[in-house]
């Protein structure tokens, strides 16, 4: 289950691949402080939107280091993205734990390849 946790955790890191108005580009996930980064970023978009501010342009840049300028609405939906798409992650990987919980022998659990299926 460490090995799952660890691949969990390193497909989480190599971040998401995302069409954004202007383009394709991948958003980083690579760690607590990105996703800080991204949550600051949707916060200020959700602010624009309760007050009616749909054109304000906030930039955001990606793993390549291209930035994005994106409305508030735009930051919203890349932020509900990213979370779908860790939640994705996790329940990959909580597939994979029950997967291995379910193996009744120490051959199935040695020949269970891990690394399969992300």
């Amino acid at each position: 289950k460490t090995e799952i946790a660890d691949i969990r955790k390193s497909t989480e890191a190599k971040g998401f691949e995302y069409v954004f108005p202007d383009g394709p580009g991948v958003i980083q996930t690579r760690d607590e402080v990105d996703f800080r980064n991204i949550n600051g970023l949707v916060s200020m978009a959700l602010i624009l939107s309760s007050i009616g501010d749909t054109t304000t342009k906030i930039g955001f840049r990606d793993m390549f280091n291209g930035t994005h300028m994106l409305n508030s609405t735009e930051l919203i939906h890349m932020g509900v993205f990213v979370n779908t798409a860790v939640a994705g992650v996790y329940a990959k990987s909580w597939q994979k734990k029950a997967e291995v919980d379910a193996l009744t022998t120490i051959e199935e659990v040695n020949a269970y390849d891990t690394k399969v299926g992300w």
